[in-house]
This record gives C-alpha cells, sequence and structure tokens, in this order.
C-alpha cells in the first residue's frame, strides 16, 4: 500500500512481514529543508493493535522518519479502543526513539469505544533535527475468554518539541505538560496525576517564586495534596482544595541552568473521577531584598526543612529601668512562600514569661498585614522580647515583621487603699450589630495579700440620643476570681459594690461589658474601680514562710499551737467510740444489766442471757446507770438515784419514755424518737440539734428492747 503527503513531499509504504507481530513503517527517500517541513508529525496512519484473554505483546516500527527533537519534547498519544475492556492491568504502550523510552498506560477509564488523547514529555539527550527509526510497542490482555479487544494508535498522534523559557525578573509563564489531568479515585490506594515542566537559571545568586493555580472538580477524598518537585528534590507538599481555584506560591533556590519541575496531584482514599485542569505555572526571580516590603523592619530566611525561627523584637520596648510593666502588644506581619500547614506556631517572650502563644494559619500566611495582639504584663521586662516561630515545612519562605508594630508600657501600679483605677475618662464606640462585647484589662500591684476587700466598680453609658442601652452584662474578674457577675437594665449610671478577698500581690483585672441592642454610638464615662480593705484574712497555713515555722524563739510556741487542734480532735474521737461501744455493744449491756441488779442489794445478780434484752422492761438512768420508775402519766421519768430526768426529743419536744421506740445518730450521739428522727432524716438530711450531714445508716436503735 502506497499513500501520498504532497504537502512534505514524503512517500511512505507501508510492508507488513507475515507470521511475526514485528511491523514497519517504511522509507524516507529523501529530506526536506527545516524551513520546508513541519516536524510534529509522528505517524501520518492509524497503528491496530489485537489483543485476546491471553496476554498479548506486538512491535511495531515507524522507519526513517524526519522528525525535530528539542531537549524538552512532548508526546501526544490519540488512541481509540474496541471491543472488550482490558484485564486488571492497563494497556501499555512505549514508543522508543533511540534510546529514550515514553512510557504510556491507557486505563479502564479510557477503554469506552471514545477518542482520548495522553500527553507525556520526555527529554532527549541533544537537539536533533533529522532521519529516525520510532518503535511502538504494545501489550494488552482482555478480562475473559473468549472475549477479544482492540487498540488504534490514530494518525494525529505527535510530537513537538517545547521551548524552554529563561526565568528573569519578570513574570514568566512557563509551559506545562499536560494542562489537565483525569483520573479515577482508589478506596484503598493513592492515585497520582502528573505534570511537568522546565526553565532555565542563567543568574546563580537569583532566588525563584514560582506560582500554580489549577481548578479541580468536586470529588470525596480522605486526603489530597501536591507534591513539587525540582530537579528530583522535594522542595514543598501542600494540601489543596476541591471544587474551586487554587492559587499557591513558593520559593525556591534553582540551579544554575535547566532546572525541571514535577508537580504530583495526590488523591487517597478516593472513589470518585478527579478532573484538574487550567494548570498554569508562572515564575521570576528575586533577590532577597527585592522581595521584602519596604517598611519591613525584621525578617526570618528559611530554606530547605522548617523549624523553629527567632526574632528580637526587643527594639519595640519602650525604655525603662523598672522590671513590672503592663503591655500593650501590637505586631504585625507576613510570609511570603511555601505555605506551612498545618499552621505556624508563634510565641512572644519577655525572660521566662510567655506574652503571647498563638497559631498562624494558612490563610493568615500572605504578604499582606496581618496582625498579633495582647494585653498582659510582666516582671521581666528588661529581658530581651524574643518572638519565636515554630513549624513543619519543606520549601522555602520569608517571615517579615512591619515597622507598624509596636509595644506601649505602663510601669505596673501599686494600689493603695481607696486607691481609684480610672480606665476609660471619656470615650465613644460604634455598634452596628444588636450585641457588643467590649474588653477592658488592668493590672495592679497591692501591698499586702488575703486582704479583705470592698470594690466599687462605676461607669455611665448612653447611646447618641443620650438614653441609656437596654441591658447591659458585666463580668469583672480579679485574678480568674468573679467578683461581679450582674445583668442591668436601663441605666444610665452603673455603681456596684461587691466584697472579696485579694489574693495576689499582682492582680488582673478583666472586665467584660456585653451591650445588648446598642446599634449606634455609645459614650462611656468615668470607668473606673476602686478598692476599699476591708482588714486583713489568716492566710492558709502554705504560705506561711519558713522563717516563721522554724524561727527559734517562736519555734516551741508555734508547735504547741499546731498540736492543739489535733489533741481535741484524738479526744473527740476517743470519747464518741466510747459513748458508741457502751451503747451499741450487746455484750456490755449484758454487764450493764447484772451490775445494776448488784446496786439495788440484790445479793446474786439475776443472770440475763443475751436475748432477754429484746424483751426486758427495765431501763436505766442515763446518766448514773441506776434503774429508773415508769411515771404511768406520760411525764418525765425521774431518776431517784440522782434526780436527773430524761431528756425530750428534739423533734417533738416531748420527754422519752417508756413504750417509745428510740434512736441515736452515730455521728453525733444525739438520741431521738426513732419514727421521727427517720422521718427528719427523709425531709432534712441533717441533725436537728448538731446540724451534721446524716442519713439512715447513721441510726442506731439500740433502745429498742428496753422500752417496750
Amino acid at each position: 500500500m502506497v499513500k501520498k503527503r504532497i504537502s512534505i513531499g514524503i512517500v511512505l509504504s507501508l510492508i507488513i512481514i507475515p507470521f511475526s507481530s514485528f511491523v514497519i513503517i517504511g522509507e524516507i527517500p529523501n529530506i526536506p529543508s527545516h524551513s520546508e517541513i513541519n516536524f510534529s508529525s509522528l505517524i501520518n496512519q492509524d497503528i491496530v493493535f489485537e489483543y485476546d484473554s491471553s496476554f498479548t505483546r506486538e512491535e511495531f516500527v515507524i522507519s526513517s522518519l524526519v522528525l525535530e527533537l528539542d531537549i524538552f519534547n512532548c508526546l501526544t498519544l490519540c488512541f481509540i479502543t474496541d471491543s472488550s475492556q482490558s484485564y486488571i492491568n492497563d494497556l501499555r504502550v512505549v514508543f522508543i526513539i533511540n534510546d529514550t523510552e515514553i512510557e504510556f498506560f491507557i486505563p479502564r477509564l479510557y477503554q469506552d469505544h471514545s477518542e482520548h488523547e495522553l500527553v507525556k514529555t520526555f527529554f532527549y539527550p541533544e537537539r536533533f533535527t533529522g532521519i529516525i527509526n520510532v518503535t511502538v510497542i504494545c501489550e494488552g490482555q482482555t478480562s475473559n475468554y473468549p472475549l477479544e479487544g482492540s487498540l488504534t494508535i490514530l494518525s494525529n498522534t505527535n510530537i513537538e518539541p517545547i521551548i524552554i523559557p529563561s526565568i528573569g525578573k519578570d513574570s514568566t509563564s512557563i509551559p506545562i505538560v499536560p494542562t489537565a489531568l483525569e483520573f479515577l479515585g482508589s478506596p484503598s490506594t493513592i492515585r497520582t496525576g502528573s505534570v511537568e515542566s522546565a526553565f532555565y537559571i542563567s543568574d546563580d545568586n537569583s532566588k525563584l517564586n514560582l506560582s500554580l493555580s489549577f481548578s479541580t472538580s468536586f470529588f470525596s477524598a480522605g486526603n489530597k495534596y501536591i507534591e513539587i518537585l525540582v530537579n528530583s528534590t522535594l522542595i514543598a507538599t501542600k494540601e489543596f482544595d476541591r471544587g474551586i481555584l487554587n492559587s499557591i506560591s513558593f520559593l525556591l533556590s534553582p540551579d544554575i541552568g535547566l532546572n525541571v519541575v514535577s508537580i504530583n496531584f495526590n488523591v487517597e482514599l478516593c472513589m470518585d473521577l478527579v478532573e484538574i485542569d487550567n494548570i498554569q505555572l508562572f515564575g521570576y526571580t528575586y533577590n532577597l531584598e527585592e522581595l521584602l516590603p519596604k517598611n519591613a523592619i525584621d525578617y526570618i530566611h528559611w530554606e530547605g526543612s522548617f523549624s523553629e525561627q527567632i526574632l528580637d523584637l526587643s527594639a519595640l520596648k519602650p525604655s525603662s529601668t523598672y522590671s513590672e510593666h503592663i503591655l500593650r502588644i501590637n505586631v504585625d506581619y507576613g510570609y511570603i512562600g511555601t505555605t506551612i500547614t498545618p499552621a505556624i506556631d508563634c510565641s512572644l517572650h519577655l525572660g521566662s514569661d510567655v506574652l503571647i502563644s498563638e497559631t498562624i494559619t494558612i490563610d493568615k500566611q500572605t504578604n499582606s498585614s496581618h496582625s498579633i495582639e495582647a494585653e498582659t504584663y510582666t516582671t521581666s521586662y528588661l529581658s530581651p522580647l524574643i518572638f519565636r516561630i515554630s513549624g513543619s515545612a519543606i520549601g522555602e519562605g520569608i517571615f517579615f515583621i512591619y515597622d507598624t508594630s509596636k509595644v506601649e508600657s505602663e510601669t505596673l501600679p501599686i494600689l493603695q487603699e481607696n486607691s481609684v483605677r480610672k480606665l476609660v475618662e471619656d470615650e465613644t464606640f460604634t455598634s452596628n450589630v444588636d450585641i457588643t462585647v467590649l474588653e477592658f484589662y488592668d493590672v495592679f500591684r497591692s501591698t499586702s495579700s488575703y486582704v479583705g476587700q470592698k470594690l466599687v466598680f462605676s461607669f455611665s453609658l448612653l447611646n447618641d440620643l443620650n438614653e441609656p442601652v437596654n441591658q447591659i452584662d458585666i463580668l469583672l474578674e480579679i485574678s480568674l476570681l468573679t467578683v461581679i457577675d450582674s445583668s442591668i437594665f436601663n441605666k444610665e449610671f452603673y455603681n456596684i459594690t461587691e466584697s472579696f478577698t485579694l489574693l495576689d500581690t499582682i492582680s488582673e483585672v478583666r472586665i467584660t461589658l456585653t451591650i445588648y441592642n446598642a446599634q449606634q454610638d455609645f459614650r462611656i464615662q468615668n470607668f473606673y474601680y476602686q478598692l476599699v480593705s476591708l482588714g486583713e484574712n489568716s492566710p492558709p497555713l502554705d504560705d506561711l514562710s519558713s522563717d516563721i515555722l522554724f524561727d527559734k524563739p517562736s519555734l516551741s510556741t508555734l508547735w504547741i499551737l499546731l498540736l492543739i487542734p489535733f489533741l481535741v480532735v484524738i479526744s473527740i474521737g476517743l470519747k464518741r467510740v466510747e459513748k458508741f461501744g457502751k451503747m451499741h455493744l450487746v455484750p456490755f449491756l449484758c454487764n450493764f444489766v447484772r451490775e445494776s441488779e448488784s446496786k439495788n442489794d440484790k445479793s446474786t445478780p439475776e443472770e440475763v442471757e443475751d436475748n432477754q434484752i429484746e424483751s426486758t422492761k427495765k431501763i436505766h438512768c442515763f446518766y448514773c446507770e441506776a434503774e429508773l420508775e415508769e411515771i404511768e402519766d406520760d411525764g418525765p421519768i425521774i431518776c431517784l438515784n440522782c434526780g436527773k430526768k430524761t431528756r425530750t426529743c428534739k423533734i417533738c419536744m416531748k420527754y422519752m419514755v417508756a413504750g417509745k421506740e428510740l434512736s441515736q445518730l452515730f455521728e453525733c450521739g444525739h438520741v431521738f424518737h426513732k419514727d421521727h428522727i427517720l422521718e427528719w432524716i427523709r425531709i432534712k438530711g441533717i441533725c436537728p440539734i448538731c446540724k451534721t450531714r446524716i442519713n439512715e445508716e447513721s441510726v442506731i436503735t439500740y433502745y429498742q428492747g428496753l422500752l417496750e
């Protein structure tokens, strides 16, 4: 078969050798000049590869083609499949140009009887124009017997040399291949789509800023991120968003000469179709000083692996010779380069004091100004002011501080008795929302701790119509102790007095005003607080100094005072144990009855068995243990031996007499009518006499039986 290409004057003949899976596409008799031919055509007719359920491999040789190759080239494979899809493995197509191989895998996604194209870049060792042979290897297998399939490599499959740009100080578009990706995710593995590009660098002192942008379809995935490699070295990784336009900038130190950029789009735990398109890459070189804003006063430049970095911001502090200060801090910063995920951790230190501890999220890692603000105090003002940042990333970046950063300081005030601390003299605030929250911060030093204080808090608040607002919630805390927490309605002047104990010598004051239904300007005047001493309270034992505990003149007296409470507790405990044993233990009651009989001049005490106690009607004096006489009119029982009468039940206020079942509380020893104390426990839960917390398990019914 002979076919003419009149436009380029090339005659190709196709010679098929039978009994072999080897196809030769024939010779080119003469070569036009470089200016007369378009060197982008790779083949001029279709190549058909047929396969079945057994593994099939076939080679095709396209001989004597006139091609132009550059160092960086692009091969576009155009194809269509027919019949059954391939087996688990994809169809494999390899183009071999001399020793250079360009490998394609055609996934089952594209084996749908429709025309598709895949694009690959490849590097050739030299610029070349002339006659060359190209070998095409095809491999495939259908999923089941006797199914057959075919792959047709279309004649518009072509190769194009890519012009590699040289990057300078002006932003330059860098060609990237391909400009779109499409692949199917996997629920068990990571699927990757890749693009490549290349550029030249001539200045050995230059840094490079690359900007990548792309759009993605909306898909569900457990993890999605890009990897950016330059000359096979990983310089950055970053997660990307789905369903939107992504823009990513990163800095690097390129090599002199040719640099190859590979970008991998990785998707993990995904079952959807992933589409990435409109992939663009721009770059420009810079010197570090040129990239920084003119109003940057200090910066950190990192390259390679990011770790902890330090800036000394001591120059922001006003000069002072005092170590205790109230601080109002504002650090304005910017960032250029590889984004640090999930965030940059930052902190501001004065000596051992940590003044600020925050995170800088990805959306704030830009060269526009962002702020970190704090109100706090320090006792180490004379120490260096150190700003630390840390995180984890691979790449390059610049973190810088703007000259708008500032530190305002005030010497820590000492609040004497009846001192007034005014925070706002007269200030107007603007509100455009229903609820406005204002926060005020202050710190003071007192001359002593553990002092009872009366706090007077006062201010006036009116809207721009000189009317009070509907409601204000006031929260005032001193050293994390809530002193005021109240809501006030429709008042112009606010004056609140509360008592509390001042715990520390240095106290932080935080005041929060929540203003409702303002929706306009409002004015605060004479906003102050005042402390009035109520006298010292006893500090806890832990705060006594070791000098007092071990000072020789007072040592013996102090330890005696400390031992007295323990001796009292032990004495009370022994008495309760003795009383409980006396009233509760049955063997002791048996001996008690025998001794009582002998006291009544009985020569032979009556033997009383343990089980007889439950039925005897004899009762004895609570005080002298003598036998008591029963009075029939429900009056008091009087002991003829000591003259004392029985006690009253403090619940019903009647005497405890024979025939009434009594109970005693174990904790405190008080005795009541049993039915009364059980009902009392259910309602009150405390002893009527001493207010001790009790329950039904505390009740001892030891008089039951003795009074029956």
